[in-house]
């Protein structure tokens, strides 16, 4: 009788916070020989498959993996099958970007093909600008605006490029015009765009840059680092606080 893993992210997570998760339970599946239930993301009360997001023929041609929807029918065709299911509940399961075999599993982790890769002629430098959260929980991983705009400047120069394009969470509107006023950065209007589509956009921006700088401990940068790993572009760093 086949085993079967299902598990949930606390669902207070954003996005790539549950892909850490993922990428733990995909490992775990793999190392116990059981098949692991593809996830629901829940952001803001609402729920995305994972086929939604990201393409289920990768993952389905590389590791034993269901369907949450194909497990929910099989399930209540054949009752042993939830019997035979290891269930983790809403906890905070993370495979870090530090563990040897990250990639072993990062790299089958690819977006929807509904998702095109952002293209342009120039070359750019891109970073991760966290703000919000980790002013308050952790200061020393983020830079305030003045700082941002000396450290961007000074890359700028030294990688000889002429624009720059800045992921943020950011939404205080003084700091985004100090900023765009003394930056030459380049804008993506979001228009019609969900929060989730939007960053994912980011990512592909972010990752094709010509170089990045992500925010320490962030998950959406690490996120990044790993895209640019897939895409054989290994020029990056992670900006830390050192005040």
């Amino acid at each position: 009788m086949d085993k079967y893993i299902y598990y949930t992210i606390n669902p207070k997570e954003k996005l790539f916070k549950q892909l850490a998760g993922f990428l733990y339970f995909l490992s775990l599946s793999k190392n116990t020989n059981r098949i692991l239930v593809l996830p629901r993301f829940e952001i803001k009360d609402k729920f995305y498959n994972y086929e939604d997001l990201f393409d289920i023929d990768e993952i389905n041609n590389n590791f034993n993996v269901i369907s949450f929807n194909n497990y929910i029918k099989a399930s209540s065709i054949n009752i042993s099958i939830g019997t035979n299911t290891h269930c983790y509940i809403h906890g905070f399961w993370q495979l870090p970007f530090t563990s040897p075999n990250y990639m072993d599993y990062r790299k089958y982790i690819k977006f929807n093909k509904k998702f095109h890769p952002f293209k342009t002629e120039k070359k750019y430098l891109a970073i991760h600008w966290r703000q919000e959260d980790f002013l308050k929980v952790r200061p020393h991983a983020v830079m305030d605006k003045e700082e941002l705009v000396i450290y961007v400047n000074k890359k700028l120069k030294e990688l000889n490029l002429k624009k720059v394009y800045i992921a943020t969470n950011s939404n205080v509107v003084e700091h985004l015009e100090y900023v765009h006023k003394h930056l030459p950065t380049f804008l993506i209007p979001q228009e019609n765009m969900s929060d989730i589509d939007y960053a994912i956009l980011e990512i592909l921006i972010c990752a094709q840059s010509e170089y990045f700088i992500g925010s320490y401990t962030s998950l959406y940068s690490t996120y990044i680092i790993g895209e640019r790993i897939i895409l054989e572009k290994n020029n990056y760093e992670i900006y830390k606080n050192r005040k």
